[in-house]
């Protein structure tokens, strides 16, 4: 077959491939001008072929050369590649994928319909992008949100379901429902339940689930519903941890109810009216105020039951201060049942809802009767007060710490010599007042009250204009405000010259009056001491040792009164003595006044006590004639003699006892048949302190007097 006749065979068939090819097949000259069209194409581009061979492709479709096509065309020639694009073709509202091939003489161009496949796409990327944006939602939402069949294993759990379940996402195809439903005991639970959704559809319900993984139960609040998807039922559970507002409600209660007691414990009355004036609610102290029944109070209006008419006026311009907002207490005129009128303080506020508006009015009412009677009582007792300040010529001052402004009365600056209120007083002022010599112990008692929280107290003296020289006394206190911080210092100030002056003679008085009592012990004293030594002259001048003996005796009984007179010389106190002293003075007198050198071991147990005068003197001849008798009966004829002496103070009474290591006294000794007039005379001392005394005459002879302490 000759070769034309081949190629043109092949053309043929090329052509009728070409036509019967589903795509759009179209060749373009250099000068965009259509040189062929299949059938494919024609019906794609809504043009026969006659209307497009010979016509160039941007006549035909202008508005072409605005899609991106025409610059990929331009770039396929210029670069002799092929390329590829899928646009979409507005004017026609569809898309083409579209193949451009570089020819010899032009382009050729393959092109296919792809708006059914796109749109496929984009609705799967879409409901893609649709179900991950939910899925994020889901994730991120406060509220589990579980899917599950209708057999009760879950097929999906977001991820606050995973936290309050206490599962992974592994757990989640093997969870039941009735594992951590409360409400579900039973898969026999579980399908009652289905039936009943696929019946209601919808149901909200409060349950309560558990933690699988702590066993920890909490109250949620369900919305289930039964969908069917691809013929399968599920159960859609959008369950919300109600735990805190469970909580809240409680605490409500609570607090409901502890404010239903409180407005019942109240002791002053309280009421809730609506914004038209109507009683709402009233407490039982309100109705017994006014001596209403609740129910008669509940429900009425203005002007109320208890409203008098002669301060009616009144009422109302105050209830038209807390409509307009004014806030404010009131004191006002209220009318009880049986018409009597009493006064009471009302405490208005205002109820908003969000919004801002106004929903009720609620008001505190307190009587006060009592307090009005009070107060006219605190301003008689303040005329009462101020008539005797001004007659004991106190002054009273109140010296603000924030400020450092006093206020006083004109008692206070008469004080300081003035006539007349002093123009600019102050803590500086009242200083140069003061007399120089006092000022340092004024400044510290004052600061050291400050800062110890102290009463402030001190006397002083003030230098007047005219030279004069005045004792004052200044008294204070520190004051705190609510939030316990030093607020002020208030306190009184008052001329004392007078007291101070009779104080100073008084003084003086006493100063002559104890030199006065010393000088009369001294001489006492020194008598006696002249007596006593004319006694020892006596002793010296007899050979009678009978004589002797009770000359001796009673030498000694006066220098034991003689050392009390002694010792009341010597203190500072005429009225009392230390008898412990005294003690170890007189066993050291008795010691020296011995004829016998044998050596005596004196063992003290002695308190520091004290004695007055009156049981002093008893108690010290008591001592004499006890130690007189140890050192004369109980000492001569021992190798090792020992005496004991114990001065104690039990509760209220004093116990002294004196004791010896000799050989006692034998016979039926007693207290009223002793042996010795020394015995006898301490029989009638005791007997004149009130005192008690026992001996012991085992292992030495010991005597013991209780007397009560008189100081």
């Amino acid at each position: 077959m000759p070769e034309s006749r081949l190629s043109y065979e092949l053309n043929l068939l090329s052509i009728e491939i070409l036509e019967n090819i589903a795509d759009g097949f179209v060749c373009l000259d250099s000068n965009w001008k259509y040189t062929f069209v299949n059938k494919a194409a024609c019906k794609l581009l809504g043009k026969d072929q006659e209307q497009l061979i010979g016509n160039s492709i941007w006549e035909v479709f202008p508005e072409a050369k605005n899609q991106a096509i025409y610059e990929i065309s331009l770039l396929a020639l210029e670069t002799k590649q092929v390329q590829s694009i899928r646009e979409y073709y507005n004017p026609w509202d569809r898309w083409f994928d579209n193949r451009i091939y570089p020819t010899e003489n032009g382009l050729t161009i393959i092109f296919t319909d792809v708006t059914k496949e796109v749109n496929k796409e984009n609705k799967t990327t879409q409901q893609l992008e649709i179900f991950q944006l939910y899925n994020k939602f889901l994730d991120n939402s406060f509220d589990s949100f579980q899917v599950a069949r209708e057999d009760g294993y879950l097929v999906y759990v977001n991820d606050v379901g995973l936290k309050q379940l206490g599962i992974s996402k592994d757990d989640i195809r093997s969870t039941h429902v009735c594992d951590f439903e409360d409400d579900f005991k039973s898969i026999k639970d579980w399908q009652d339940h289905v039936s009943e959704m696929k019946q209601v559809k919808r149901m909200i319900f409060e349950s309560t689930n558990t933690n699988l993984s702590t066993g920890k139960q909490f109250p949620v609040e369900i919305t289930i519903s039964h969908e069917i998807i691809d013929n399968v039922g599920y159960i859609i559970a959008n369950a919300r941890d109600i735990s805190k507002r469970k909580h809240a409600e409680s605490q409500l209660e609570k607090t409901q109810h502890l404010t239903a007691n409180v407005l019942e414990s109240m002791n002053d009355g309280f009421s809730m009216l609506d914004v038209e004036g109507n009683h709402l609610m009233v407490n039982s102290a309100f109705c017994e105020m006014l001596g209403f029944e609740e129910h008669e109070l509940i429900g009425s209006g203005v002007p109320h039951k208890y409203w008098p008419k002669e301060h009616l006026e009144d009422i109302q311009k105050a209830f038209g201060k807390v409509i307009s907002g004014e806030k404010s207490e009131f004191q006002l005129k209220f009318k009880r049942k049986n018409g009597e009128i009493f006064p009471v303080i009302v405490s208005p506020s205002k109820v908003l809802n969000d919004e801002g508006e106004v929903i009720s009015y609620i008001a505190t009412v307190k009587d006060i009767t009592e307090l009005e009677l009070a107060q006219n009582m605190v301003l008689k007792s303040e005329q009462r007060l101020r008539i005797i300040l001004e007659s004991t010529k106190i002054g009273i001052w109140d010296l603000d710490l924030t400020t450092l402004k006093t206020m006083r009365t004109i008692e206070h600056d008469r004080c300081f010599g003035f006539t007349n209120f002093h123009p600019h007083w102050d803590y500086q002022t009242f200083l140069d007042c003061v007399h120089p010599d006092d000022r340092k112990k004024v400044d510290e008692n004052y600061q050291n009250a400050l800062e110890n929280d102290t009463f402030y107290n001190v006397d002083y003296r003030v230098v007047w204009a005219d030279g004069s020289i005045h004792w004052l006394n200044s008294t204070g206190k520190l004051i705190y405000n609510a939030d316990d911080e030093p607020e002020r210092v208030i306190g009184t100030v008052q001329d004392i010259s007078d007291r101070m002056e009779r104080e100073l003679l008084l003084k003086q008085s006493m100063r002559e009056k104890d030199s006065l009592v010393a000088e009369v012990h001294h001489r006492v004293k020194n008598n006696l001491a002249v007596i006593a030594g004319l006694m020892y002259l006596q002793v010296i001048d007899t050979d009678n040792e009978e004589l002797k003996d009770r000359l001796s005796i009673n030498m000694n009984r006066i220098k034991s009164i003689a050392t009390i007179h002694e010792e009341l010389y010597r203190s500072q106190d005429f009225s009392k003595i230390s008898f412990s002293q005294f003690i170890r003075d007189q066993v050291n007198m008795l010691k020296d006044s011995r004829t016998t050198q044998a050596e005596v071991k004196i063992e003290y147990d002695l308190a520091p006590l004290f004695l007055d005068i009156n049981q002093a003197l008893p108690c010290a001849l008591i001592l004499n004639e006890l130690l007189s008798n140890c050192f004369k009966h109980a000492i001569n004829n021992h190798s090792d003699p020992k005496i004991w002496i114990q001065l104690h103070k039990i509760e209220s009474n004093i116990i002294l006892t004196i004791k010896d290591n000799g050989p006692g006294i034998s016979g039926d000794f007693t207290h009223n048949n002793a042996h010795s007039m020394g015995l006898n005379l301490v029989a009638t001392l005791c007997d004149q302190i009130d005192a008690t005394r026992s001996f012991d005459s085992k292992n030495g002879f010991s005597h013991t007097i209780s007397f009560k302490d008189s100081i």
